[in-house]
């Protein structure tokens, strides 16, 4: 399936066979420990589902003192 993905770099239409949040984590070798994501403009859970045509942006955690 083909969704959009928001990450550092930009925007990027990618093909994928994940079918959850995590495994589109899994995939591209992001720690979920350190992002959170949203999925279709809404801050979704790591066992959240994805579907084609899903825009989902990895947002990355930042703290600070």
């Amino acid at each position: 399936m083909k969704v959009k993905v928001a990450w550092q770099e930009g925007a990027k239409e990618m093909e994928t066979s994940a079918s959850t949040v995590a495994e589109i984590l899994r995939e591209l070798k992001i720690n979920p420990e350190i992002v959170l994501v949203s999925v279709n403009n809404e801050i979704v859970p790591e066992n959240s589902e994805i579907k084609e045509d899903d825009y989902v942006e990895i947002l990355k955690v930042v703290s600070g003192g």
